[in-house]
């Protein structure tokens, strides 16, 4: 057996982990306060590149690395938090999840067990793919692209050691290709660019570089020498490193035009902490601080557990839970966590250090085996729909024929609006519409010169820039002369109650009717004089609630599913009038209405012959309800329209 190598502890390490998972955690549970928070997860990356690199080359210099050991360490690390948690995710699901998501987290338990969540998750990218929050184990891409490095690196690096023992041409070589793949995929692919693991492998590597410069470096221990005779020098490069750190993070959104530049300062401050801040005031007082170090002690299972909470919630709660249960579920994740690095992970992990004990190894691939049989039965079964009350019906209808078989028109169609536009634009492909093209950005009033804001809130805050966002749009649909139509809508409701504020800086009040109306009249009369035909949807109309089917074991009330048509028609008759007006007095402009098919002269639906047609939130519509606007629309423009 091997001898103990252990590498010395650095509890700064661990402090770098703690504000790594935490920027993740604010990041997911307190949506606006650190838009870079997800950023903690490069860190996380770079952190592992150097830890694991410098375990595998210390052992080759030393003849005494092992791949059985190397690997069981990795698998008691890694596998027994991670399987209680997949273990926990199955049981909820099956309590609370449709027969759909049910059948979908069976296929991402799988990815969770095997490695492979990225590549499953970029392979559901698409129109329909459901939202972030929605997906437990959504979070499992980055130990995916982890685990993936501990299999392939430790062979390279074995292999390499063969020819020559100089292993820091290899790292910078890998380094170098992986930047410049992941530079040129953030632009011209960035969903691959996001999962695929070889972009990601230059963090891993910056990591490793460190590790093999303070191996076998002569120029890294001069450079430290001196470093350490100058420490103001060394107190002034940690600070600034570890600031460049908390200033990408709260002020991410400011890079929107360099999308690489956050992650490279990341990704180069992370180095230059675990490189040089060694008895500095960072390393002191901030990272090796006695609650940053244990946070950083259950960074791991703290990252595994906070995710599923905070999506299982937001899924029963049919939308977005309030911040004061987001702050309850933050602290039940940190309750799992120690009780799972104490009672799960310390004992297995610390016990039998350098021996491979047969039992645990055996216990985790049988738990392992039996995790990827439920997930299988869970997708051959098709979410098992006989659960509890859950008496939903599975669609049948191939949409992709449909879409195929249902060319009606090559119009060139421009769609603009927030969330509910990209939902028209969704509707109208699925019903044979070819040549649209959309421009969308969630809670963004599309009208000119009209400024759009959230209230704040306890717990959320988000500062929007969608002011940019839709002068950007109307001057790319200038350009695009061979488009003659564009198509304007978005969820009218939610701006001119005040639930979303918009302003205009040409008026001297804030009343979000007179800012719509003259909004609207200056987008109508800017679109005519591009010589545009307009046509403006009216809004779906908004439910009082979730109209849903009934969960397994929980929310079996339906009364939202049924909307009076003259509650409906109040909600809306602020904006329709506007908007029927302006078409009746100019020829080019057309309105277009979706409850002729959502509502009938007494009432508006949720849900046609047990079909649901919106989601949860009561506001955004079902691929079946896309399908019934996409169809009317298709006949109105067949009928009404001649452009």
């Amino acid at each position: 057996m091997l001898k103990n190598r252990a590498i010395k502890y650095k509890p700064h390490i661990d402090g770098l982990r703690a504000i790594a998972v935490l920027s993740v955690m604010i990041y997911h549970g307190f949506p606006g306060y650190l838009n870079g928070g997800f950023l903690g997860v490069d860190i996380f990356f770079v952190i592992s590149g150097y830890l694991i690199t410098k375990i595998i080359l210390k052992g080759i210099m030393k003849n005494e690395f092992s791949f059985q050991n190397f690997y069981y360490r990795r698998i008691k690390r890694i596998l027994p938090s991670l399987l209680i948690l997949l273990f926990f995710a199955s049981i909820t699901g099956a309590l609370i999840l449709y027969p759909d998501e049910y059948k979908s987290l069976g296929v991402h338990i799988f990815g969770g067990v095997t490695f492979l969540s990225n590549i499953i998750l970029y392979n559901e990218i698409g129109y329909f793919d459901i939202d972030a929050q929605f997906k437990p184990l959504l979070h499992l891409w980055s130990l995916s692209i982890e685990e993936q490095f501990y299999l392939i690196w430790p062979v390279t690096l074995f292999i390499f050691s063969k020819k020559s023992t100089k292993f820091f041409r290899l790292i910078i070589f890998t380094f170098i290709i992986s930047f410049v793949l992941n530079c040129y995929l953030t632009y011209s692919n960035p969903a691959l660019a996001f999962y695929l693991p070889f972009t990601r492998l230059w963090e891993l590597m910056a990591g490793a570089i460190f590790s093999d410069l303070e191996l076998n470096s002569n120029h890294y221990s001069v450079v430290k020498i001196w470093i350490n005779q100058k420490p103001k020098i060394k107190n002034i490069l940690s600070l600034v490193s570890f600031g460049l750190i908390i200033i990408v993070m709260f002020f991410y959104n400011n890079f929107d035009h360099v999308i690489m530049i956050p992650y490279i300062l990341i990704v180069f401050s992370t180095f230059l902490i675990i490189a040089f801040s060694e008895k500095t005031i960072v390393e002191k007082k901030i990272l090796s601080n006695r609650i940053l170090v244990y946070i950083g002690l259950i960074s791991y299972p703290l990252y595994l557990w906070h995710w599923p909470i905070l999506s299982f919630s937001y899924i029963v709660s049919n939308g977005f839970p309030s911040g004061e249960i987001r702050l309850v579920l933050i602290i039940i994740s940190f309750l799992l966590s120690v009780l799972t690095y104490n009672y799960l992970e310390k004992p297995i992990r610390f016990k039998s250090k350098n021996i491979i004990n047969r039992r645990i190894l055996g216990g985790l691939m049988s738990l392992m085996i039996c995790l990827c049989l439920i997930s299988y039965l869970i997708v051959l079964n098709e979410g098992f729909p006989e659960r509890g009350n859950n008496l939903t019906k599975t669609e049948n209808t191939n949409y992709k024929d449909i879409n195929k078989n249902n060319i009606v028109t090559n119009e060139r169609i421009i769609v603009i609006g927030d969330s509910h536009a990209q939902q028209v634009y969704q509707s109208l492909e699925l019903s044979g519409f070819s040549n649209i093209k959309v421009f969308s950005k969630g809670t963004c009033f599309p009208f000119l010169e009209v400024n759009t804001s959230r209230h704040p809130t306890r717990l959320w805050k988000q500062e929007t820039d969608c002011q940019p966002w839709v002068n950007n749009s109307y001057l790319e649909i200038k350009n695009l002369k061979d488009f003659s139509t564009v198509l304007i809508t978005c969820f009218y409701n939610q701006y001119l109650d005040a639930r979303i504020l918009i302003e205009d800086e040409n008026l001297d009040h804030d009343d979000p009717i007179k800012v719509f109306q003259y909004g609207i009249n200056r987008t109508i009369n800017y679109l005519l004089s591009l010589n545009k035909n307009i046509i403006l949807a009216l809004d779906f109309p908004e439910l009082n609630g979730p109209c849903m089917p009934p969960r397994p074991f929980i929310f079996n009330n339906q009364k939202n599913c049924l909307l009076e048509k003259q509650e409906e028609n109040l909600k809306s008759i602020i904006y329709s009038d506007i908007i029927k007006t302006i078409s009746e007095n100019n020829e080019k402009v057309y309105m277009y209405d979706p409850r002729g098919v959502l509502c009938d002269e007494n009432n508006c639906f949720g849900k046609i012959d047990d079909n649901y047609l919106y989601n949860s939130d009561g506001n955004h519509l079902t691929k079946k309800g896309l399908f019934l606007i996409g169809n009317h629309f298709k006949m109105n423009f067949d009928s009404n329209f001649s452009m």
